[in-house]
């Protein structure tokens, strides 16, 4: 079980930064694409949530 939440929070980590690069990517472009911002942002909300639902259950 500590090996899948080691692995939960690593994924966690990895979808959390490539959704804050989207999303910097999208403000910091002269040619915004609105994918970019809602591929980070979905990747970003995933990345959170997971994290959330992997500590809620590691409390049990």
């Amino acid at each position: 079980m500590k090996k899948k939440k080691t692995v939960s929070i690593i994924l966690s980590v990895v979808f959390g930064a490539v959704g804050v690069l989207f999303i910097y990517t999208f403000f910091s472009a002269e040619s915004r694409g609105v994918i970019e911002f809602v591929l980070g942002a979905c990747l970003l909300f995933l990345a959170i949530f997971n994290l959330y639902l992997t500590l809620k259950s590691s409390r049990k």
